[in-house]
């Protein structure tokens, strides 16, 4: 009697390592732009990667792009890296054709993104990020005062290719503006900074989806993953990925990823470090 094969089963860890690395090569690619004197234009590969690694992945029913979103008066936010936004929403109205920035209305926004190549240009993104919130909020309490409609907040992440330290990035987030993003990660280092549900334990609740109530402005602690460097950086990119997606079915009636991501949850556990997490000030201090 032959004995039946075990199934193949996805190597899902893996397929984020080729992410890791192609993101670090869209960096590299983009020094070398730098280093040819077109300054305005280097850090466009590592863009360009972030929103195919996205666009490639996740349902159609998202689209990736960069530029401005805009509210009912036409007013326009500040420019952005990366919108993941809900496609059957979408109208992309540059002023002229051909243009790459698009400009999206603010209530199909789901993620804003601030991407960076290096940790040297940590404090710009945030402040990018701090502005990016603040002006969808502005957008979304002036559309609320009009139609009672608030829609879903957009999840703000700052990803930095090279560089950087779990010391130097906790430094750099006490000082942030706010508000503050719901993720930061550095690529190559292999640290994520998350937003940490109070309603949660120090491990993330099994019976939960995966990232539950994760919001942006609350207070971040680093997340670990185990492993070797390579691994744990790519399992990192995967979870905030996995994030990403839950954060955006959570518009639909009901989740149609959810059994992916509780098996996620299940076979790649994180956990939050044995750290303080970077509390906010209190209302008197700002």
């Amino acid at each position: 009697m032959t004995s039946k094969k075990a199934p193949a089963s996805l190597n899902i860890v893996r397929q984020f390592e080729m992410h890791v690395n192609a993101l670090l090569r869209s960096v590299d690619e983009g020094r070398d732009v730098h280093g040819a004197k077109n300054i305005a234009e280097s850090g466009k590969p590592f863009e360009v990667a972030l929103r195919q690694l996205f666009q490639g992945s996740l349902p159609t029913s998202m689209e990736a792009c960069s530029g401005y979103f805009f509210d009912n008066d036409l007013m326009l936010s500040k420019q952005i890296d990366l919108l993941l936004c809900d496609a059957s929403e979408v109208l992309r109205l540059p002023p002229a054709p051909g243009l790459d920035q698009k400009y999206v209305p603010f209530g199909c926004v789901q993620i804003m993104g601030h991407a960076k190549t290096g940790a040297n240009y940590l404090h710009a993104a945030l402040k990018e990020s701090a502005l990016g919130i603040k002006a969808w909020q502005d957008f979304a309490a002036a559309q609320s005062a009009a139609t009672g409609n608030y829609p879903l907040e957009p999840l703000s992440i700052v990803i930095v290719g090279r560089g950087g330290s779990k010391e130097k990035t906790r430094r750099t987030l006490a000082r942030a503006d706010r508000p503050r993003p719901a993720f930061v990660f550095l690529v190559e280092e292999g640290v994520l900074f998350a937003a940490k549900p109070t309603t949660l334990h120090e491990r993330f609740d099994a019976e939960e989806a995966l990232f539950h109530g994760i919001q942006n402005d609350l207070p971040l602690a680093r997340v670990t993953a185990g492993g070797s460097s390579e691994e744990s950086r790519a399992r990192l990119l995967m979870w905030l990925f996995f994030a990403i997606l839950h954060h955006s079915a959570n518009r639909l009636v009901t989740n149609p990823f959810d059994s992916i991501l509780k098996t996620m949850q299940r076979k790649f556990p994180v956990k939050f470090a044995d750290e303080p997490a970077i509390e906010l000030p209190s209302v008197a201090a700002i």
